[in-house]
């Protein structure tokens, strides 16, 4: 029998995580797992030991360190029901790959990490199966669920690598392409094994399936690297990591010959928008990811000060994400009508209170729009009511991560924060214990509570799935 699996993730303990560290490792990225089945102990003593000798990390046991699972005449049924027998004890969502004993003999011979061709992989034949008798995939984004943790990430990752890069060299078309083809790879029922399995599966193109047969031939792609590593590419994402920094504007910044953030700053001929001065002020507050408990804490504090509106949280966190890079709350009213005023209420309350470090309010012309025609304006929905804001939030040492946390501790949470908000602070700095964090108010008429609510929920392309209300 194969050794038992290894429950915790990367302990102290974990025979993978020691191996993965242990000195003359001349890989660290690769933790391998030899099947004893039909190998006898013997065998895969010896074939572990050589393993290793030639820098490769062996795991004793199975666990969540594992990346590579070897078998030697092994039917690939039987391999891949013992796999996912064993990865639902621990916990493991992404299965590692499957392989015949010669892509490792192949490696040990070479004394290198050889790519994973076809001809190593075991195939799971129920995943064929899955893939044969599913239902045709719907060509809209919006008719297709699109899970938080999806099958695919090894192609999605590149695809919207290859968009960003379009993207940045303004090929609008070629980007979307791109996103398109990740977000049906998204919805997918199945991890993608061989490029047949993708008959008939809509918005991919022949680039995105070259690069597809490319990362399932050789486990990486030469044109993702290049854009991942393009010095273009990486200076403009620092750029756009700013607040109130689009792409138009990192791609200027770039032309003119500025590489870093102290360049931008340093440079006589920038002139920063209020929201990109404030981007920069609390550039390492807003960095850091918001977790799920500090937006939910926030939306409570905002509830507990209007206590008759609908106060609902919207974007990333909405369709099931546990951070996000801020928190997007929909405000409506009951009545009809009765939302007018509302953010403008909402606001003073919190300016009093010290906890606004910046605000950039945009009125209403959702009227004016509706009366001009739809074809006046590109989006009808960025024409209601808002408000861009940075708020102080104080942190808790309760905080925990949204998973982990318990009823009681989130209800603690939620007073502390609403106490906070009812607390006169006229600082106009965060101190110890406290953080900026971006807050987005939009403001809607309640016969359009249900469109906004789609249209910030999103995201760009894919529909939202799960709902938190």
């Amino acid at each position: 029998m194969d050794p038992a699996c290894s429950t915790k993730r990367r302990r102290v303990g974990d025979p993978g995580a020691q191996r993965a560290d242990r000195p003359g490792t001349k890989f660290p990225e690769v933790m391998i797992f030899v099947r004893e089945s039909k190998m006898g102990s013997s065998r895969r003593a010896m074939i572990s030991a050589l393993a290793r000798e030639k820098g490769f990390g062996v795991a004793d046991s199975f666990s969540t360190s594992v990346t590579h699972v070897v078998a030697e005449r092994n039917q690939p049924k039987d391999v891949w029901i013992w796999l996912k027998k064993v990865s639902a004890k621990c916990g493991l969502e992404v299965l590692p790959e499957v392989l015949d004993i010669s892509w490792l003999t192949d490696c040990m011979e070479s004394g290198c990490r050889l790519p994973v061709e076809d001809r190593h992989r075991l195939k799971d034949e129920s995943e064929e199966e899955v893939c044969t008798k599913s239902p045709s995939i719907p060509i809209y984004a919006c008719q297709r669920k699109t899970p938080v943790n999806h099958l695919n990430h090894h192609f999605t990752c590149a695809l919207e690598a290859l968009a960003e890069g379009a993207e940045f060299s303004e090929s609008d078309g070629r980007a979307l392409a791109f996103r398109r083809a990740a977000s049906v790879l998204k919805s997918l029922p199945f991890r993608v094994a061989k490029i047949e399995q993708l008959r008939g599966v809509p918005c991919l193109g022949k680039h995105s399936i070259r690069i597809i047969q490319e990362l399932l031939d050789l486990g990486a792609c030469k044109e993702v690297e290049q854009i991942r590593s393009n010095e273009m590419n990486k200076v403009m994402k620092v750029f756009m990591s700013v607040w109130g920094v689009g792409l138009k504007t990192a791609t200027r910044w770039y032309r003119d010959g500025l590489r870093s953030l102290s360049e931008v700053r340093a440079s006589p001929s920038v002139k920063l928008t209020r929201m990109q001065q404030a981007g920069f002020e609390y550039y390492r507050d807003l960095a850091r990811p918001v977790s799920h408990v500090e937006a939910d804490t926030i939306t409570a504090a905002i509830r507990a000060l209007l206590p008759n509106s609908f106060i609902t949280i919207t974007g990333g966190f909405r369709r099931g994400k546990d951070a996000g890079h801020d928190v997007d709350l929909l405000l409506t009213h009951p009545d009809e009508g009765g939302e007018v005023g509302l953010l403008s209420k909402l606001l003073e309350h919190l300016n009093e209170q010290g906890s606004v470090m910046f605000q950039d309010y945009r009125d209403n012309t959702y009227k004016e729009t509706n009366a001009a025609g739809f074809n006046e304006s590109k989006s009808t929905m960025d024409r209601f009511e808002r408000c861009f804001t940075i708020l102080r939030l104080p942190l808790s040492p309760r905080v925990t991560s949204h998973k982990d946390d318990k009823v009681t501790g989130r209800q603690e949470v939620n007073e502390a924060v609403t106490s906070h908000y009812t607390t006169n602070l006229r600082k106009k700095i965060p101190e110890p214990g406290e953080r900026a964090v971006r807050v987005d108010f939009v403001v809607c008429p309640y016969s359009q509570y249900a469109f906004a609510l789609l249209g910030w929920t999103g995201s760009q392309i894919n529909s939202p799935m799960s709902h938190r209300m």
